[in-house]
């Protein structure tokens, strides 16, 4: 994943990013639940809206095995809008 300013052309915008304890690396699955269970309610307090009344969508990723195996413990969750490829400017707070 690029870093870039929100200024800038971008296709998603991070809103939330946490780490997910532990040693071992449980399942993608896994990891995928874990992060549903925390991008969709931070998306309603950092967007202004709840998540399914949002025109806006999130996804989630998470790391790899093999990222994780080498310290990767990090799922972002990201925000776009599925009808512009890409938008310029924040979409937080846009209450849509």
């Amino acid at each position: 994943m690029r870093h870039s300013s929100c200024s800038e052309e971008h296709a998603l915008e991070v809103f939330h990013a946490f780490t997910q304890p532990g040693e071992r690396y449980t399942s993608r699955t896994t990891l995928l639940a874990q992060a549903e269970a925390s991008c969709e309610p931070e998306f309603g307090a950092v967007m202004g809206i709840a998540y399914g009344d949002s025109a806006l969508e999130y996804r989630s990723m998470v790391p790899s095995e093999v990222g994780w195996r080498h310290g990767d413990r990090t799922i972002v969750c990201a925000v776009f809008d599925p009808a512009d490829a890409s938008t310029t400017g924040s979409l937080v707070g846009s209450v849509r």
